[in-house]
């Protein structure tokens, strides 16, 4: 029997306790789906491989903390959307960050660019740590509300709350600058 032909609970098993060869059997098994699944929502090649190479990259780091209650597939696209998700709404901020940066009469050059950014960096550090820690695994960490609920144990609706927080902070203290 080869590996192709090992259902997926017991790949895992042996995942479980630390078998390379099964996690490159299930990486193989699928790679291809989750890339192609990826790739019809975001509609670019290297973006959508980078998405799906982290994924992969996430089950391998996590496989000691992971309970997969339902099957591998639904684990795994899940994954996946919790990935598609992030990388959006990192798009969407910097989308957004640039804009204001290009239409703020107060940025002139790289150097106010930098500026801005310092500034920004700042008003971060001077959140609560409790909601900056939320607000960094979200924006600079691309995780997921689920998984950044599972790493600070507390639920997802205390994560959106905090963000809610962080986000109406940040933007007050930087209306508040621009005055």
């Amino acid at each position: 029997m080869t590996l192709k032909d090992i259902p997926d609970s017991l790949l895992v098993a042996r995942l479980l306790k630390g078998d390379k060869t099964a996690f490159e059997a299930l990486y193989l098994r699928y790679f291809r789906r989750i890339f192609a699944f990826i790739r019809a929502r975001i509609r670019e090649q290297d973006a959508a491989r980078d998405l799906t190479q982290d994924v992969f990259l996430r089950f391998w780091q996590a496989r000691h903390r992971i309970d997969i209650n339902r099957s591998l597939e639904s684990y795994l696209f899940q994954s996946a959307r919790n990935a598609i998700i992030n990388y959006l709404r990192h798009e969407s901020v910097k989308k957004n960050s640039v804009h204001t940066v290009i239409h703020n009469p107060h940025v002139d050059g790289p150097d106010d660019v930098f500026d801005v950014e310092m500034h920004i960096a700042r008003l971060i550090k001077n959140l609560p740590p409790d909601i900056r820690k939320v607000f960094m695994a979200s924006r600079f960490e691309h995780l997921s509300y689920a998984e950044i609920a599972h790493r600070h144990s507390i639920t997802v609706k205390q994560v959106e709350k905090r963000m809610g927080k962080a986000l109406a902070q940040l933007r007050a203290d930087y209306k508040a600058l621009n005055k």
